[in-house]
């Protein structure tokens, strides 16, 4: 959980790893990530891409697509009820 890793002292390799893991990853604000995405999308020469978020709650992953996707100009999505 986020708690129990806020609490822990990461290993300068540990430190490292995650630095490495995370280099790719576009952060901030949905302007922000938005321009991010659309640069990127022009570098790579594609009509789509693939969008993942780490944050911990499934609300929260939810609330962060959702806010990328307004950024972006996409409509919102229609989700089934389960």
């Amino acid at each position: 959980s986020p708690e129990v890793v806020a609490d822990r002292a990461f290993l300068t390799d540990e430190q490292e790893l995650l630095r490495h893991a995370t280099a790719a990853h576009v952060v901030g604000e949905p302007s922000h990530v938005a321009h991010c995405l659309g640069v990127l999308q022009e570098r790579l020469r594609v009509n789509e891409l693939m969008i993942s978020t780490r944050a911990f709650a499934l609300a929260d992953r939810i609330r962060s697509l959702e806010l990328t996707a307004g950024a972006m100009g996409l409509p919102p999505a229609v989700v089934p009820e389960a």
